[in-house]
């Protein structure tokens, strides 16, 4: 298989993954157990708008569109820096001056439940890389 061949599968094959993510992402939102109504209405507005750009990435990259690489590159980086982002928070929150909340290890079980999640972005997120380099499809 050429080069060429190999970014347009990978192309459309993550287009495809980010159409199937959209609706998860906004599920996520919806299903969020904030205490404030404003910070779930604009986790949820945030989440919607990521939602829909992955769709409309998502299509792009099954027709082989190189904005799209670019779109899913970003959103991959998004997604892997919300899931070890939310790992390193959970971690470092009781340390943060002013904070009531002590550490438990069951935080650190949530922690390391929650960064592997955060891999499968990071990996995407370089195969999308390579396949913006290799734009010549």
């Amino acid at each position: 298989m050429s080069t060429a061949e190999d970014s347009r599968r990978r192309l459309r094959t993550f287009g495809m993954i980010w159409i199937a993510l959209a609706p998860v992402v906004f599920v996520m939102a919806g299903m969020s157990s904030v205490h404030s109504e404003a910070t779930y209405r604009v986790q949820l507005v945030v989440f919607s708008a990521v939602a829909l750009a992955g769709i409309v990435v998502g299509i792009g990259g099954i027709f082989h569109r190189i904005w799209a690489a670019s779109g899913m590159l970003v959103l991959s980086w998004l997604g892997a820096i919300y899931f070890l982002g939310s790992a390193l928070l959970i971690l470092l929150w009781p340390a943060i001056p002013g904070v009531k909340a002590v550490f438990h290890p069951v935080m650190l079980l949530a922690s390391f439940g929650i960064a592997p999640f955060g891999v499968p972005f990071i990996l995407m997120a370089r195969s999308l890389r390579a396949v913006i380099k290799n734009e010549s499809f």
